[in-house]
C-alpha cells in the first residue's frame, strides 16, 4: 500500500517557472490533441494550464483544423510560455497524432488530455508525485463520467479503498473492461517510446481513429515495470455525440465502416502483443465490445451493407492464428450469419 504524496510545486525532475522560462525539461507533458474542438478546447486548456505542478509543458497538437480551435490554443501559449502548438498540414487522425505527441513531448511522464475533456487541479502534482516515490511506470487514477446535460453518470471506481501498487502491469489490464471505458493514466515518457517501437512503424504510422489507445496500452502495459492505482479522482471525462449519428444516410456506411476497420486493426495488433494466456483474457473483453458495435451496425445499416462490410474480417488470414472473426459473429448473432460465408 501506497498513501498518496503531493508534490511541491517546483519538483526536482525539472525547473519551469509560473510564466513559462524554461530550464530543465518539465516533469510532464500534458498532451492536448484537437481536431475542430472549438467549443470545448478552453476548458480542457484552462485546466492543464492551471495545474498546482508548475514545471509542466501543455502540448497542443492541431490536426488541421478549420474552425478558431487553433487561435483558441495560440492565445494560451501567448500568456504561457510553458504552451507549445504543433500543427499538422493536413489531417492525420489521432493515432498518428498521438505518436507525434509522445515523440516530441519534452517531459519525464506524459499525460493526456482529450480536446473536450478537463483535469482535477492537483492531479498532476500528486500522479507525478507516485510516480517519482514508487518507480511506478504507471500511475493510474480515477474520474467523474459526465452526460450530454453535463450531469456526473458516474464515478470510475475500481472497489479499491485507497492507493494499490501492482508489480504486473499487463496481467491488472487484462483482468477489467479496457475495452469498455479508457483509465486516465499517468505514462513514465521512456516506457511510452519503447511501446511505440514495439507497436512499430506500421502501425503507428497508421490511420486509426478508433481505439488506437487499446492497442497503445496494451503495448506501455506490457514494458511497464510496475504499475499504481490511486484513488484520487482527477479526470472529467465528457460524453458529447459522436460523428457517427450525426452522419446522414450518405455518408453513415462509409463513416461507419472506415470506423469499424479501424477498431479490428487495433484489436489485431493488441493481439499480436500478447501470449496465448493473455489473449484469452483480451478475447473475452474484445466479445463483450465488438457485441456492442455489430448491435449499432446493425441498427444503422443495410443487410447487405452490413453483409459486405463484416465479410473480410472473417476471412480467416485477417486475425489468422489469433482467432476467428466468423466464429465470433456467429455466437454473438447467429440469426443474422449469412450462409455460406467460409472461413
Amino acid at each position: 500500500m501506497l498513501n498518496s504524496m503531493a508534490m511541491d510545486g517546483n519538483a526536482e525532475c525539472g525547473t519551469m517557472d509560473g510564466d513559462g522560462a524554461r530550464g530543465d525539461p518539465p516533469c510532464l507533458t500534458i498532451f492536448v490533441p484537437f481536431f475542430n474542438d472549438e467549443p470545448f478546447l478552453e476548458r480542457s486548456l484552462a485546466s492543464a494550464v492551471g495545474q498546482t505542478l508548475r514545471n509542466i509543458e501543455v502540448l497542443c497538437v492541431d490536426d488541421a483544423s478549420t474552425d478558431g480551435s487553433v487561435a483558441i490554443a495560440a492565445a494560451f501559449a501567448q500568456k504561457d510560455g510553458r504552451v507549445r502548438i504543433l500543427r499538422n498540414g493536413t489531417n492525420q487522425g489521432i493515432n498518428r497524432v498521438r505518436c507525434r505527441g509522445v515523440r516530441e513531448a519534452r517531459g519525464e511522464f506524459f499525460l493526456a488530455l482529450d480536446s473536450d475533456d478537463a483535469l482535477e487541479v492537483d492531479i498532476a502534482e500528486v500522479a507525478v508525485g507516485l510516480a517519482m516515490e514508487s518507480g511506478a511506470d504507471v500511475v493510474e487514477f480515477r474520474k467523474y463520467v459526465y452526460g450530454k446535460s453535463s450531469r456526473i453518470l458516474h464515478t470510475c471506481e475500481d472497489g479499491m479503498p485507497t492507493d494499490v501498487a501492482f508489480p504486473r502491469p499487463l496481467n491488472r489490464l487484462l483482468r477489467r473492461p479496457l475495452l469498455e471505458g479508457n483509465t486516465p493514466r499517468l505514462i513514465r515518457r521512456s516506457t511510452y517510446l519503447a511501446a511505440l517501437d514495439l507497436l512499430g512503424q506500421d502501425f503507428c504510422c497508421a490511420r486509426v481513429d478508433l481505439a488506437e489507445d487499446l492497442a497503445h496500452g496494451i503495448a506501455v502495459y506490457r514494458l511497464a515495470r510496475s504499475g499504481l492505482w490511486t484513488k484520487k479522482i482527477g479526470y472529467h471525462y465528457h460524453r458529447r455525440d459522436g460523428s457517427l449519428t450525426c452522419c446522414d444516410a450518405q455518408t453513415l456506411p462509409s463513416a461507419l465502416a472506415a470506423k469499424f476497420s479501424c477498431h479490428m486493426r487495433a484489436i489485431r495488433r493488441a493481439m499480436e502483443l500478447l501470449n496465448g494466456r493473455q489473449r484469452a483474457y483480451f478475447l473475452r473483453h474484445v466479445q463483450r465490445s465488438v457485441g456492442k458495435e455489430l448491435d449499432f451496425l446493425h441498427t444503422w445499416l443495410t443487410p447487405d451493407t452490413y453483409a459486405v462490410l463484416l465479410a473480410p474480417y472473417c476471412q480467416g488470414d485477417y486475425f489468422g492464428k489469433f482467432f476467428s472473426f466468423g466464429s465470433l459473429l456467429r455466437s454473438l448473432q447467429p440469426e443474422l450469419f449469412p450462409v455460406g460465408w467460409k472461413e
